[in-house]
């Protein structure tokens, strides 16, 4: 990749996978120390997870993954911090309406399971569908914690959550935005979006907004490529001529350089229609070459622009 503007020139280590691993830790050890010293006790479940007597349980993924990027001599500090955010988080009461978290109710992209993730079957089931290993549900945005919830009916559904979760995603901050072209082909530009956030990625719900927001364009007749590696990042492309062909490798390279930050997503690529539906187009073969699946709502946009030699 290669700079669109001297501002972004750390945006071309977005395209590179991180390589770095924790040091020999029991970070499972230390983090049932830590909850226990915040007042909740737990132990220690099959699959390195912590579960309370009560039922609740506490994944280590994201944890593990920022201490990635965090010094050694921190490592405490930030357990201890994370297990007292858990704690205060246990405090809070279950909303029984929309009404009730109205200002803090967004909607949240959440991987089901492909990236690393654990979403409990009842969260799952109450998802809100988005593409293959993708779903949707509803958060609360509290200043200390994100509450990711799965009891949807309890609020009413996703009819009464929808219109309100949306509109307030859309008044949140507008991300960083890091606009990186290909080496080869620049109009393969790939808009990069980034958030501190933890709704980074779920802006691709609204993305029509943003993209009149931040690039004045207005709804894109033939769709957008979309990667979603992980919470704080967007990566978009938007399809209007033959560079589509060239901008889902780089795409594919920046989601699996991007997919080991916290809050994995996906390391693929979609396809976003103009109406929203997202599907996979990517698939890294074994031999490391990059498959482009144009068969569905892709091909289409393609054959509309006069790419494929088929007309609609």
């Amino acid at each position: 990749m290669r700079r669109a503007h001297p501002r972004y020139g750390a945006a071309v280590g977005l395209f590179r996978r991180r390589r770095r691993k924790p040091e020999p830790w029991d970070l499972v050890t230390e983090a049932v120390a830590a909850f226990g010293r915040a007042g909740v006790p737990v132990t220690p479940g099959a699959d390195g997870e912590l579960r309370t007597s009560d039922g609740h349980v506490y994944g280590l993924h994201n944890l593990e993954l920022v201490l990635r990027t965090a010094p050694r001599a921190q490592w405490p500090r930030i357990v201890d911090h994370h297990a007292r955010t858990m704690a205060a988080a246990r405090e809070d009461e279950a909303p029984t309406s929309v009404e009730k978290v109205r200002d803090i109710l967004l909607p949240r992209v959440v991987d089901t399971g492909a990236a690393g993730g654990t979403l409990p079957a009842a969260a799952l089931a109450a998802g809100r569908p988005l593409a293959p290993g993708l779903t949707v549900l509803p958060a609360l945005d509290r200043p200390a914690t994100v509450a990711t919830l799965s009891a949807v009916d309890d609020l009413g559904g996703w009819d009464a959550i929808w219109p309100v979760a949306t509109a307030n995603l859309r008044h949140l901050p507008l991300p960083e935005h890091l606009p990186v072209d290909t080496e080869t082909v620049p109009s393969a530009r790939v808009h990069v979006f980034r958030s501190d956030d933890f709704f980074g990625a779920s802006r691709v719900l609204d993305l029509d907004h943003l993209l009149a927001a931040v690039l004045r364009l207005e709804r894109p007749a033939h769709g957008t490529l979309v990667a979603l590696p992980n919470r704080h990042v967007l990566a978009v492309h938007v399809v209007d001529s033959a560079a589509v062909l060239r901008a889902v490798p780089a795409l594919l390279a920046f989601a699996e350089a991007q997919v080991d930050g916290p809050g994995p997503l996906s390391p693929h690529v979609y396809y976003r229609s103009p109406d929203g539906r997202l599907e996979q187009v990517s698939r890294r073969d074994p031999d490391g070459s990059v498959h482009v699946d144009a068969t569905g709502a892709l091909g289409t946009a393609l054959s509309r622009l006069g790419l494929t030699g088929d007309d609609d």
